[in-house]
């Protein structure tokens, strides 16, 4: 009953997640599969928005396939993110917007000091959402106004199965005995990812004088892609010192991850309509069809994406730790020909996504002054740069985020859950002149719920 219940909210929720795919406002989300960037969950905001080599043991990473299996019990995460974003050409004009969308919603499925876990998530994967308008005239014609705007997105829906292996070893302590301890333990996974959604666009192009027609361009595509995704973390421990009675005094470990997913197959149905109105009493009304096309079952792939990690964290006796990681990913787009004229504009070509993502985690530990809540909580403070899928005049539109985050107990919850914080202020642009240029700031709030100390829910019973 508990299992049915579970899975139940999990999926009332993500319907609402899936009912607002338009995650974020941008001009350049006009192109391609638009924005192809998944939002973060909060926990991992802080760290330039995630690492295949991070793991903390209560949040699960939507990027490693084996991120499931290291969390110490069975966790249902969820985020949400708001985000303010200034807009400006020289020259030209200036805009402003606030918006919020959902993040990434996931379901870890594990027994306490499990070696296995099953996980479900689901995750924004890119947004086509913008705004524009612009106003002038023509000798002849008079004045007018253009209108561009899309909407909708992708999202990312995925099962996984991962597990650990862990070895152990001796580590004699100051005096003349030795402790057994962990050595290594490797995290592998292996998951089912299926991305699908639906991106709208339309243009329309009203002449204020009612003699001259009006036209109405919609361009619509749906996108579905089954695919395949492996990823491995490895934590070994490099150095540790025990005191005389076993108390560990420091110890310094290394991180290595990565992911791998194949080139998967994806099938697209594109649509365009063009519509010719006129305006009676401000309401335009369809008096002919221009042009109407459809093509269904357009077959291309999804190129390969590989990401690769290393991390590196040092614990004390006071159970303060340090952690810190650097990832890079790359999937190469320029082969993805197929839909060219389909989802670009002049000018516009497929190109090479990369991303440099780089963070450091601090935990105080206990001390003097510091109560349970503040000695486990966790500060972080990151930095990411990455590249979109595509380019603009000869130019990658580049991403640059600074962003800061923190991680607090739940108090009073009887469980190992947590409530975190996540900031991050950056700019987008080609970096060419006259071109347009983004400035946001994002703020984002999540949750790692974890069960409640005593329940019983996936523990083998000891007796009847």
């Amino acid at each position: 009953m508990m299992r049915a219940l579970l899975f139940a909210g999990f999926v009332w929720l993500a319907g609402g997640a899936l009912s607002g795919q338009t995650t974020e406002l941008s001009p350049y989300s006009r192109f391609g599969l638009g924005l192809f960037t998944p939002i973060p969950p909060t926990a991992l905001m802080g760290i330039g928005g995630g690492s295949a080599a991070w793991w903390d043991g209560s949040t699960y990473n939507p990027d490693q396939p084996a991120s499931g299996v290291s969390c110490a019990n069975t966790t249902f995460q969820l985020s949400a993110v708001g985000t303010s974003l200034a807009l400006s050409q020289p020259g030209i004009a200036t805009a402003r917007a606030r918006f919020g969308a959902p993040g990434p919603m996931s379901l870890v499925v594990k027994r306490p000091a499990g070696n296995r876990a099953w996980t479900v998530d689901l995750q924004p994967g890119s947004s086509t959402g913008y705004s524009i308008t612009r106003s002038g005239a023509l000798e002849g014609v008079g004045n007018y106004r253009e209108s561009y705007s899309g909407e909708g997105g992708l999202t990312w829906a995925r099962v996984g199965y991962s597990q650990a292996f862990r070895r152990t070893g001796m580590r004699p302590t100051a005096g003349t005995d030795s402790v057994r301890i962990q050595q290594q333990v490797v995290f592998a996974g292996v998951r089912m990812n299926y991305l699908f959604g639906e991106q709208s666009r339309r243009a329309v192009l009203d002449v204020v004088d009612v003699n001259f027609l009006d036209q109405i361009n919609t361009a619509t595509s749906r996108h579905r892609s089954p695919g395949l995704e492996a990823g491995v973390l490895v934590d070994r421990l490099v150095a540790a010192r025990y005191s005389a009675s076993g108390e560990l005094e420091h110890s310094l470990s290394v991180q290595l991850g990565g992911t791998f997913a194949p080139s998967a197959p994806v099938e697209s149905d594109l649509s365009r309509l063009v519509t010719i109105t006129q305006t009676f009493s401000g309401v335009p009304l369809a008096v002919d069809t221009a042009l109407y096309t459809t093509t269904t079952g357009t077959g291309w792939r999804l190129p390969q994406v590989y990401s690769l990690a290393v991390g590196m964290s040092r614990s004390t006796r006071a159970g303060g730790t340090v952690r810190a990681t650097v990832d890079v990913r790359r999937q190469d787009w320029t082969a993805s020909t197929t839909l060219q004229d389909g989802l670009l504009a002049p000018g516009v070509a497929w190109g090479v996504q990369e991303a440099f993502r780089a963070g450091v985690e601090w935990v105080p530990g206990r001390g003097k002054g510091r109560n349970s809540t503040w000695a486990l909580a966790a500060w972080r403070i990151g930095c990411a740069e990455e590249t979109a899928p595509f380019t603009v005049d000869g130019a990658a539109l580049t991403t640059r985020r600074i962003s800061l985050g923190a991680t607090v107990p739940l108090a009073r919850s009887r469980s190992t859950s947590r409530m975190s914080f996540g900031m991050e202020f950056g700019d987008r642009s080609t970096g060419t002149t006259g071109n347009l240029k983004e400035q946001f700031a994002a703020v984002s709030v999540g949750f790692q719920l974890q069960p409640f100390f005593k329940n019983l829910w996936l523990t083998p019973q000891l007796y009847d």
